[in-house]
């Protein structure tokens, strides 16, 4: 009886793995289907900018000048940068966000951001 009771348990825990993932999957399909006018939806909308952080006078003697950084916003404001060109080629996340990034990283005007996807 106990093995019957641990089969018909197993076998609920099996059908609801599977309607949980075909559910799962009708959804990303739902999302990645190639509309009429282009690329799927998910494309269509990323929801995030790139930007360069553009240094035109090197303050910590470190990054150098010209193109330091490149840089994402992502679609809930949080931001990260991506340090390039140095000796310390890191990658920096900023929750806050670009006004962060500017923050620590101006230097009084003397950095900016360029968007590189528009404003």
């Amino acid at each position: 009886m106990i093995g019957f009771v641990v089969g018909l348990l197993f076998a609920a825990m099996i059908l609801g793995f599977y309607l949980i993932m075909r559910s799962w999957y009708r959804s990303y399909l739902e999302v990645m289907r190639e509309g009429e006018d282009g690329p799927p939806a998910a494309i269509r909308r990323p929801g995030f900018r790139r930007f360069l952080v553009v240094r035109h006078e090197d303050v910590s003697g470190v990054s150098g000048t010209g193109i330091v950084c490149e840089g994402i916003q992502f679609s809930d404001t949080h931001a990260a940068i991506h340090w390039i060109g140095s000796k310390y080629p890191w990658t920096t996340p900023a929750p806050e966000g670009v006004v962060a990034i500017k923050d620590i990283h101006g230097h009084g005007k003397k950095t900016e951001l360029v968007w590189v996807d528009g404003k």
